[in-house]
Parts: C-alpha cells; structure tokens; sequence
C-alpha cells in the first residue's frame, strides 16, 4: 500500500485498514513519515535505519536504491516488520518505489488521459 501501516499516529493506517478489510497481508509504503523518527541509513542499497515512535519501533527507513531517499516501510496487516522490508526490497530492483505502486501510478495516469481525452479536457 501507498501509505503507513503501524507507523501511524494510531497505528492503524491505510495499510492496516485495507489488508482487514481485504483479510489479506498487507504492506505499508510510503515516502515520508506522519510519526516517530528515523536516523538516516546508509547510502547503500538495503540499508536501514528503524522508526522510533513513543519508546518503541514502528518501522524502517529503508533505502531501496543506492543514493535516493529511503522509503519508510511499516507492517500492515497480518505481517511483520522484517516481512515488510523484505516484501519492499524484493519488489524495488533499481527502482526506489515498488514495482506494483508504479504500476498503479502508470494504470491511473492511463485512465486519467483517456477520461480526460473523452470530457475535453482542458
């Protein structure tokens, strides 16, 4: 999911509310963090650094390509936190987004083109 799981301000974020609504394992993603904080990590692939929230961890700032920004990953629902990072590291080979939100980001600029297209558009 594009978004926080337990590392929300009620731990409870959009990750965790869809995967119990779905009754489905559910990963939180998201690019920057609503709570807590997180040392740097390292510049190499796969370092990480977790996300401190009122005494406890919450997350990971997870650097998923060498260089870029780290990623702030979360267990949603029915999940782990070390089943987060390695659902998010095996799904960004050279990307720093996961491989099935940049395809959701493609599929919705698709359909906004062809819904703009068919209204007129601006």
């Amino acid at each position: 999911m594009d978004g926080h799981g337990l590392a929300h301000p009620r731990r409870a974020g959009i990750a965790v509310h869809v995967g119990l609504l779905l009754g489905i394992p559910t990963v939180g993603v998201a690019k920057g963090l609503l709570c807590g904080d997180a040392a740097v990590p390292g510049l190499a692939r796969g370092s990480m650094a977790p996300v401190m929230d009122e005494g406890g961890v919450v997350g990971m700032a997870l650097r998923t390509r060498a260089g870029s920004r780290p990623v702030y990953v979360s267990p949603g629902y029915a999940t782990d936190l070390e089943t987060a990072v390695a659902v998010i590291l095996s799904t960004t080979a050279g990307f720093r987004i996961p491989a099935p939100l940049r395809e959701a980001h493609r599929i919705s600029r698709v359909v906004r083109e062809r819904s703009l297209g068919s209204a007129g558009g601006p």
